[in-house]
């Protein structure tokens, strides 16, 4: 008995894992070698089988070969009525083929009808290949009506422009089994060519839901009247469907303002209670679109409703603050009482809002809540005050720099730093410096960076000899954030430190002070024993932009690779200066693709036109150079020479981040066309 026969036989054993094996063994020997005949035999058996993991087997094996060898079968198992496993399981293969199966699909077009067509439009919308969209759009004037719905919902899928005129043919088409998911493909494509066309079918009541939705999706403020006349409507999926758009609409600018009209135009006590019974949904848009209403319109009566919405899921908390802040008016009175509340959540809640008011009245209802056995809350009370801006609250924020938990640590810091001035915070934090505990030093020091300023030099001269590593690296993050002519002595000092996070940071501000004086001791952290302070050095000889640093990053790239050549590379690009145009050149074919993708953007810097090493470099091995070689050329893409290339590559291009890249360098867009 041969090995076919063997495996063959295998696969009528009742038992399972049996025929699973068998394909397994299968796959792993026709993965060696060349195709044989009988391997796609039996890999499509496979597809038949009634045990679902012995077809995910089969599927798994069918990947490994070119769709034109396999199609055959996997056409003949997706036309099996009697076989649904294996027509799901033909889809399945199609659908993870990807790209690689389009034009085996596309050449058998025109011999299919029926289900078999409608299965190859579901499997061409899923892949969301663009050389889909003609045929798609040909399918929508099918005779059988499921076919032309399926394309409908396959050209939703897909995204593709092409596809809106056609749709909005549809939806005015007066077929209703079409027009109705005409309208949510239109919702999908985002185009504002389909707000008219789906505004005048809102007139058809069966038709007005899906329209509605649709402009919802759209978030067009041309649908805001019948979105609020719908809050009104006694059927609930309209109500809902209505509130659904609200949400999409509120969040854009101009979407406020025009809801707000709207709602002036209605009886205030109908919608409020309209949205008092929408606030226990259980579809967050409906939910969020309710609570955000209720604040809009000013509903007192739903201060206590909208507060226990605070305890809800994350997505709803930022609108439940944001209406309560709306409810107030300005005033953080009626919300004071809540500050008590037993609810952790809702004390935060609170908090948050009373913050967004900014009513200084409210100073001493939250200074308490700095001592609040919950972290989180103690963390939105420094918030809050620090955004009210009255310095009395300095003294009762200073203590939470010692906090347990980090995220209040920054909450103070952030608050004190808009409190106090730099004379201020050189008086009351200076004296912390000299506490015992290193994470108060710590966010001392960080504060001074916040608070900035002539004042706060001297307390982080100090910190930068702290004993403790975590306060001299806090001070030099601070001298960054100070920044200035000012700090460059004490960012030499730091360049000192046995630290090498504390090295890094200060060579990192000596890039940002554009101080020709910073050149020679980066280009000497160039051989620091630390590769990060050697890539952050680096790094910030490229942001100085001095060309006096220029020969010694030549010298790095005589005799370092990996990282530091990278950001060598990167900074003698940034720099600009001619003599670095021909070393480039030799890394243009560095094995390492990292190296060849910087030196390409360096050179493309310094070289003029559709340069020919350029041009080269579209054909590179590797995807991220193909792309880095598109976006050098796509400033350039007004160049005859540059444009034929990009179009040429468009053709030929197999990765579809190489080929968006070459999209937007053609046409300034990121849309997938046909090519």
């Amino acid at each position: 008995m041969s090995v076919w026969e063997e495996i063959r036989a295998t696969l009528s054993d009742p038992d399972p894992e049996s025929r699973i094996a068998a394909l397994e063994a299968l796959v792993e020997q026709s993965a060696a070698g060349p195709l044989e005949p009988e391997v796609v035999e039996l890999l499509l058996r496979g597809l038949y089988d009634s045990e679902w993991r012995v077809r995910k087997t089969a599927i798994e094996g069918l990947l490994l070969y070119d769709p034109s060898a396999v199609q055959e079968g996997m056409f003949a198992a997706l036309g099996a009525e009697e076989h649904a496993g294996a027509r799901n399981a033909a889809i399945e293969t199609f659908i993870r083929m990807g790209r690689r199966a389009v034009d085996p699909i596309l050449q058998r077009w025109g011999k299919t009808a029926g289900d078999l067509k409608k299965f190859l439009i579901d499997i061409l919308g899923e892949i969301g290949d663009p050389r889909a969209v003609p045929p798609l759009i040909e399918a929508l004037g099918d005779p059988d009506l499921n076919v032309a719905a399926a394309a409908v919902e396959g050209l939703g899928r897909l995204g593709d422009g092409r596809a809106v005129e056609p749709l909005i043919r549809v939806l005015q088409s007066g077929d209703l089994w079409l027009q109705y998911p005409a309208a949510g493909a239109l919702g999908r494509l985002g185009d504002a060519r389909a707000v008219r066309p789906l505004m005048r079918v809102l007139k058809d009541r069966t038709l007005r839901e899906a329209a509605l939705e649709a402009l919802g999706t759209l978030g067009a403020p041309e649908a805001v009247p019948t979105m609020v006349e719908a809050l009104l409507d006694p059927q609930p999926t309209y109500r809902d469907v209505g509130l659904q758009g609200i949400d999409v609409v509120a969040v854009r600018p101009e979407g406020r303002a025009r809801i707000c009209e709207e709602l002036r135009r209605h009886p205030a006590d109908h919608l409020v209670g309209s949205l008092l019974g929408e606030l226990e949904h259980p579809v967050l848009p409906v939910r969020r679109a309710a609570i955000r209403l209720l604040g809009w319109m000013r509903a007192t009566m739903a201060v206590s409703l909208l507060v226990d919405q605070l305890e809800q899921e994350e997505e709803i908390r930022p609108a439940a603050v944001e209406a309560l802040q709306e409810l107030a008016g300005g005033a953080a009175a009626p919300l004071l009482p809540y500050l008590q509340d037993d609810r952790e959540k809702v004390r935060q809640g609170i908090c948050q809002a009373i913050g967004e008011i900014r009513d200084a009245r409210a100073v001493p209802a939250l200074v308490p809540l700095l001592s609040d056995e919950n972290g989180h809350v103690r963390q939105k009370a420094a918030e809050a005050l620090g955004r009210i801006g009255d310095p009395p609250a300095v003294p009762a924020l200073l203590p939470l720099l010692d906090d347990p938990y980090v995220d209040v640590q920054e909450a103070a810091v952030e608050a004190l730093g808009r409190l106090v001035s730099s004379h201020r915070a050189a008086i009351a934090i200076g004296p912390l410096l000299l506490e015992p505990r290193p994470r108060l030093r710590r966010n001392c020091a960080l504060l001074l960076g916040r608070v900035g300023g002539e004042g706060v030099l001297e307390p982080l001269t100090q910190a930068l000899k702290d004993e403790a590593v975590e306060v001299r690296r806090a001070a030099a993050l601070a001298l960054r954030q100070v920044g200035g002519a000012q700090v460059f002595p004490l960012l030499l000092k730091a360049l000192a430190d046995e630290d090498a996070e504390i090295r890094a940071t200060a060579a990192l501000a000596l890039g940002e002070t554009r101080d020709a004086r910073a050149v020679d001791p980066l280009c000497t952290l160039l051989g620091d024993q630390d590769s990060w302070v050697q890539t952050t050095a680096a790094r910030s000889l490229g942001r100085l932009g001095r060309r006096e640093a220029v020969p010694t990053l030549l010298q790095i790239l005589e005799r370092e690779e990996g990282a530091l050549a990278i950001y060598a590379i990167e900074a003698v690009g940034r720099i600009g200066d001619a003599r670095s145009r021909e070393p480039l050149v030799a890394f243009l074919a560095h094995r390492d693709p990292e190296i060849r993708k910087a030196a390409l953007r360096a050179y493309s810097l310094l070289a003029g036109g559709a340069d020919p090493r350029i041009l080269e470099l579209l054909g590179d091995a590797h995807w991220s150079v193909r792309q880095a070689a598109v976006e050098a050329l796509s400033a350039k893409a007004g160049n005859p020479a540059a444009r034929e290339a990009l179009e040429r590559l468009l053709t030929a291009e197999e990765d579809p981040i190489v080929r968006q890249a070459a999209l937007r360098a053609l046409t300034g867009e990121g849309e997938d066309v046909e090519a």
